[in-house]
């Protein structure tokens, strides 16, 4: 049976499976991409806008150390910053372990809010508290 596949991969239908992988791959880093431009974009948006007023240039500006002025580099650096990494990084490791759990179950549709994976997860939470607090 797997010597059936080579043959099949090597005429026509093979071309045509490797210009599917290509484009998806293509499109995932396109993508990937436009979404991480689109998180940085958020993140100094994040850092101008708030009780004070920051132009981004200015943020981009202090963000790199070429900043003059010292009030600018205050409300960035220690008021603003602090929090917007905070959620970048929370936002971040909630992708990555939805990704995990995805992976980890075998099954694209999971998610924490079906039944029987939230109540085993409750499971081994209270277990845990339980067993080892």
């Amino acid at each position: 049976m797997s010597g059936a596949a080579p043959a099949i991969l090597a005429g026509p239908a093979g071309a045509r499976v490797r210009q599917m992988r290509l484009r998806a791959r293509r499109r995932s880093v396109a993508m990937t991409s436009v979404l991480a431009a689109v998180a940085i974009g958020l993140f100094v948006l994040t850092l101008a806008v708030g009780s004070t007023y920051v132009p981004p240039i200015d943020v981009l500006a202090s963000m790199l150390g070429l900043s003059a002025a010292p009030g600018v580099d205050f409300i960035v650096r220690d008021l603003r910053l602090p929090i917007a990494a905070a959620a970048l990084c929370v936002g971040l490791a909630l992708g990555i372990a939805g990704t995990l759990f995805q992976r980890l179950l075998g099954n694209p549709l999971a998610a924490p809010e079906l039944v029987g994976v939230s109540a085993g997860a409750s499971l081994a939470a209270v277990a845990g508290i339980v067993l080892f607090a």
